[in-house]
């Protein structure tokens, strides 16, 4: 799962997604600031599937239908 995905299954913007995680306000994810000053981000599938109110096998089946896109 990556931020794309996540921003498709909120219906909001991947920035959104990105700036949530990098001012710590979402708990299924953490952004991470490099030395070079570019971010990256660890997502947790299980806690996002929580946090959206949907088991794992819904949010499997709808990153099957985001992918095929």
């Amino acid at each position: 799962m990556n931020v794309y995905e996540m921003s498709k299954t909120l219906n909001k913007s991947p920035q959104l997604i990105r700036y949530g995680l990098q001012q710590n306000r979402f708990l299924f994810g953490t952004a991470i600031q490099k030395p070079n000053n570019r971010w990256t981000y660890i997502l947790i599938e299980k806690k996002f599937a929580d946090y959206v109110g949907i088991t794992l096998d819904e949010l499997n089946n709808r990153l099957t239908t985001i992918r095929k896109r």
